[in-house]
């Protein structure tokens, strides 16, 4: 069963059961919350019971972009005892008791007329049989590269403390060739994530520009990494990368990413390195 999350105290404590976790899923969720909370008609929340009659996955919703993160991935289920020693630990298996209802999930998804997901590449797994569209499996990439103290004067930011450094349309004419966004959500989304101070957005030289989507705990999680068309292959974003990301590792953050496979060379180059996978699910077809 999927039912929409209408209070703030069980939201909260869904959020409780994710605080201190690197699953990027349930961070990009409770970011969501902390810009949003419940009750915001731009963002809802969703929870889905498995079997166990327990909360099994966490949905979130902005438009028609979803993102799903398993509830109960540190709850593990009683599997098996070995009868040759009663006093061993018991077996666990995670996989069976995290598994959620994927054809209910398809049926919701479609109901609701998503567009794209964000979800783990396991969940993707599940989904496949029941849900028509395209299906994405990336890398998850975490920077492990020097540490930098401070941004060039070439890189400007947007952040809490001076929203309006620059227009975010100068942003959206990088990345509207590349992203698939709606250009009146996008900017009134990360506007809000701005102004709430979950997000940051980085522009350098005027033609690069990388966005903190979440900036969460240790885990600063980075996206829309993008080039204007003309100016590409002449390192602006791999120099704003190298500042950016040095600047979070100086401060003892963990930054991630998550890249195409065929990308992956490129984040490699500049000092990230291959730690999973995540999946996106695009261009989802109407009916079962």
């Amino acid at each position: 069963m999927i039912r929409e999350i209408q209070s703030g105290k069980v939201m909260s404590s869904y959020i409780a059961k994710m605080k201190g976790s690197d699953n990027i899923y349930a961070q990009k969720i409770i970011a969501l919350h902390k810009t949003y909370e419940t009750g915001n008609p731009i963002c809802h929340f969703y929870t889905q019971l498995n079997d166990y009659a327990e909360e099994a996955v966490l949905i979130a919703r902005i438009g028609a972009e979803f993102s799903l993160a398993r509830l109960n991935i540190d709850m593990p289920v009683y599997v098996e005892v070995d009868d040759d020693d009663l006093y061993a630990p018991p077996k666990y298996n995670e996989a069976e008791y995290c598994e959620a209802n994927y054809p209910e999930l398809a049926a919701f998804l479609y109901m609701l007329n998503a567009r794209t997901v964000f979800l783990s590449a396991e969940m993707m797994e599940g989904l496949e049989q029941h849900i028509k569209g395209k299906f994405l499996y990336n890398c998850l990439m975490e920077y492990s590269g020097d540490e930098v103290r401070n941004l060039s004067t070439a890189t400007q930011v947007i952040s809490e403390k001076n929203p309006d450094k620059f227009p975010l349309d100068k942003i959206y004419e990088i990345l509207k060739d590349d992203f698939i966004i709606d250009r009146q959500m996008w900017l009134a989304d990360v506007s809000h994530r701005v102004r709430h101070g979950i997000s940051t957005v980085y522009l350098y030289n005027n033609v690069s520009t990388a966005t903190v989507l979440f900036d969460n705990e240790n885990i600063v999680y980075l996206t829309q990494v993008c080039t204007r068309s003309d100016k590409r292959g002449n390192g602006f974003a791999k120099q704003l990368l190298t500042e950016v990301c040095g600047y979070y590792k100086s401060q003892k953050r963990k930054v991630l990413l998550v890249c195409r496979p065929e990308k992956a060379d490129y984040y490699i180059s500049i000092g990230f390195k291959h730690v999973g996978r995540a999946a996106n699910i695009y261009e989802i077809t109407s009916g079962g």
